[in-house]
């Protein structure tokens, strides 16, 4: 008896065009694509940037190792030398840089072991120093070791000086001034963002006089500093190592938005310089009303709580660690697309103009202010309480820029010790 012959797909149907890696799983196709962007003659960096922006990133530690320095041209086979222990103690920053590492313990691997610890928190030391003191126009901010020491446990010592020196002078740079004014500047984008997407929580915002001095140490640290899952950490760095700088700050200000879909097929199909070009499409695609920000995803007991600094900034500085992490960065590109930096910057002077003038002119909002009795914030003393609300409103009136490091200063060595 004669076998069936197997019934061959119609010549031209999808079938018979469909090639052997587009039947592959998703996370295989993707590891082939990367693959085979790294090893294209030039490295085809857009191939890997869309991998490291889309769900899932860039998958494993030893894909990060290959693809982050590709991601920031950096040369793998000039890379700068083991810094030398030798002159760290005479570096302006050398004690400051040590309290902060030593109070790092938090950032490493549960498990690890003391000797290990001790040994990559010598090397974060060397990096940090070796960093500033090949390039002596930045300034180290506390918590740039966190920076730091995501970057030491991933690529090693010497690949993680030449990304750190990489960002510095690039992402990092306006965080690393004399003083905080382009830092303030980039936290000023936030509201007029919130303002986009959800007037009526920027409007409660606004009158609780809760400024953005809570987003901070998101920017600062790329939310490494508040995040416990070290996966997470990864992923979002993924993200903003291939993103624009600005990229951090809108992912504070995305959560939800429906049909960000749409947004992101356009956004894979084209190069980062055209991004702005899809502003238009954008607009006419995606409603603004959908989206939601990272304060919206708490959005009810934003609005829920008491409409003063003390209360908001509390709760919105703690920051939820069961966020849908790869929604967000899907709604932060889309974000970015239909509210580029050069539609928000005048708004964003416009708006530290606005809160400095209110501040200075009429004082808390008393409309705004807690009935309740007793201290003005359970978590802090009322002496001490009234010393930081002082440092943000100034912060806020840009009176005296040291307001801000200071504030940040005592809430960062604050949650340290805790």
């Amino acid at each position: 008896m004669r076998k069936a012959r197997k019934r061959l797909p119609a010549s031209g149907s999808q079938a018979s065009v469909r090639r052997p890696e587009e039947q592959l799983p998703r996370k295989k196709r993707k590891l082939l694509d990367i693959h085979q962007a790294l090893n294209s003659d030039p490295v085809d960096v857009e191939t890997l940037r869309r991998a490291a922006v889309s769900e899932g990133g860039l998958l494993t530690d030893d894909i990060r190792r290959k693809v982050w320095p590709k991601l920031l041209s950096i040369n793998m086979y000039s890379l700068p030398a083991k810094p030398s222990k030798d002159v760290r103690e005479d570096h302006k920053d050398y004690r400051q840089v040590v309290l902060d590492v030593r109070r790092s313990m938090r950032r490493f691997p549960k498990g690890m072991r003391v000797d290990q610890r001790e040994v990559l928190q010598e090397q974060l030391i060397d990096i940090i120093l070796d960093v500033l003191r090949r390039n002596p126009q930045l300034h180290y901010y506390q918590g740039y070791h966190d920076m730091v020491v995501t970057f030491l446990l991933v690529v090693g010592e010497r690949m993680t000086i030449a990304i750190m020196e990489k960002l510095s002078n690039h992402h990092l740079r306006d965080f690393m001034d004399p003083t905080m004014d382009n830092t303030k500047h980039i936290l000023n984008y936030l509201m007029p963002i919130l303002e986009r997407v959800d007037r009526e929580l920027h409007d409660f915002m606004i009158r609780s006089e809760v400024g953005t001095i809570f987003a901070l140490s998101w920017l600062i640290t790329w939310y490494g500093y508040v995040l416990s899952d070290f996966r997470h950490v990864l992923r979002l760095y993924d993200f903003f190592l291939a993103s624009h700088p600005l990229m951090a700050i809108y992912f504070a200000a995305v959560k939800r938005k429906e049909h960000f879909n749409i947004v992101n097929m356009a956004y894979s199909c084209v190069k980062p310089v055209d991004q702005i070009e899809l502003s238009n499409f954008c607009v006419q695609h995606v409603s603004v009303k959908e989206l939601r920000a990272i304060v919206f995803y708490r959005q009810k007991e934003v609005k829920s709580t008491e409409c003063d600094m003390a209360s908001v900034h509390h709760l919105l500085s703690q920051m939820p660690q069961d966020l849908p992490y790869e929604e967000l960065i899907g709604q932060a590109q889309s974000l970015f697309i239909s509210c580029p930096p050069s539609l928000l910057t005048q708004s964003a002077v416009l708006q530290s103009r606005n809160m400095a003038r209110q501040l200075v002119a009429h004082g808390p909002n008393p409309a705004c202010q807690s009935s309740s009795a007793g201290p003005l914030h359970p978590s802090l003393p009322p002496s001490l309480f009234l010393a930081v609300r002082l440092n943000l409103v100034r912060y806020v009136a840009t009176v005296a820029p040291a307001a801000v490091r200071l504030y940040t200063h005592c809430s960062y060595h604050a949650r340290s010790s805790d």
